[in-house]
This record gives structure tokens, sequence and C-alpha cells, in this order.
């Protein structure tokens, strides 16, 4: 079992595919880091040796923000973002589009999380009854 940046590594997998599988990392940098290294991009992760893992994870962590760092990063500019009360700001608030796309027939996915309350029917029934009994105590 190999951990870098805090994730295992999913050793079965080849070798590109297994460092696509942190967050900041693609198919290009997996594959640009690997070259780097002078290692093969189609040897699966189990045939390298702990050497190449420390060799990766140096590489990785030391040239690419990743994984919680860049996670970090991400909701720190939303943040400023949000506290300027730019643009983009307030549709990350009202959880719209943020890059200008169409609202009036597309987006429905943004919508729906906006709408959507995940109480159950018998949590509202029974939120729905104590209302009632506040309403006729007053």
């Amino acid at each position: 079992m190999v951990h870098i940046a805090g994730k295992k590594l999913p050793l079965k997998k080849k070798a590109n595919f297994m460092f696509s599988s942190f967050y900041g990392i693609g198919k290009y940098k997996a594959s640009f880091i690997l070259r780097q290294l002078g290692l093969n991009q189609t040897k699966k992760g189990v045939s390298f040796t702990a050497k190449h893992f420390t060799q990766m994870a140096t590489f990785a962590e030391k040239d690419f923000v990743i994984e919680g760092k860049l996670k970090r990063i991400e909701t720190t500019n939303v943040q400023t973002l949000i506290s300027m009360s730019a643009y983009r700001g307030i549709r990350h608030v009202r959880r719209l589009p943020v890059r200008g796309q169409r609202t009036h027939t597309n987006a429905k996915t943004c919508k729906k999380r906006r709408k959507t309350n995940f109480v159950s029917t018998t949590a509202k029934k029974s939120i729905i009854k104590t209302q009632a009994k506040k309403t006729k105590k007053k």
C-alpha cells in the first residue's frame, strides 16, 4: 500500500491512470511526470519499486499543487469572490452557472440542487405537525 499526498495509490492500474486519480493531476500531467522520471507509462503500479514511488511523490508534491492544497486554494478563491461581492461570487452563492452559461433552458442540475431538500417525507410530516401545534398554542 503506497500513499502519496495522503491518498492511496491504485496499484492495479497502469501508471498514467494511477497518477490521474489525484485531484489536480490529469492524463497530461501524469504522463509528463512519468516521462520526466524516465518511467514506463504502460507498466502497472505493482511493478514499481519503493524507490520509484518516492521519486514520484517528491516530484509531484514539489512541482505541482495537488489534493488538499489545491482544494484549499480553490475554496479561498471562491470565498474572496464572495466577500468582494463580485458577479462570479454572487453566482456561486446562488448556485447558478458562473461562466456565463445560459440559464433559461439549461443549467437544470444547478437549479435542482438548489431546490432539493434532503428531508424525508416522514420528517416533513413531523415538522408540519410541530408547527401546527405551535400555532394552536398561540
